[in-house]
C-alpha cells in the first residue's frame, strides 16, 4: 500500500540520520524513530494480511451458500 511505502521512506531516512548522527543521545533517538517505523510497516502488513484473509473466508462463505441454495433447489 501506499501508507506502506511511505511508512518505508520515513524508516531509510530516520536510519540514515541514525547512522549520521555523532552524540549516542541523537543516535539512540534516530533508532528509536527507526524501530517505531519498521514496527508500524510490520502492523499494517498484519493488518492488511488479515484484511485479505477475511474478504477469502466471505468469498467461501457466499460460495457454499450458492451450493446449499443449488442443493435445496434440486431436491424439491
Amino acid at each position: 500500500t501506499i501508507i506502506n511505502l511511505v511508512v518505508l521512506g520515513l524508516g531509510i531516512y530516520t536510519f540514515l540520520e541514525m547512522l549520521a548522527a555523532e552524540e549516542t543521545n541523537l543516535k539512540i533517538e534516530w533508532m528509536f524513530y527507526t524501530i517505531t517505523c519498521f514496527l508500524l510497516m510490520m502492523m499494517f502488513k498484519i493488518w492488511s494480511w488479515n484484511q485479505m484473509d477475511k474478504n477469502a473466508q466471505m468469498r467461501e462463505i457466499k460460495r457454499l451458500e450458492y451450493q446449499v441454495s443449488l442443493l435445496s433447489k434440486s431436491k424439491d
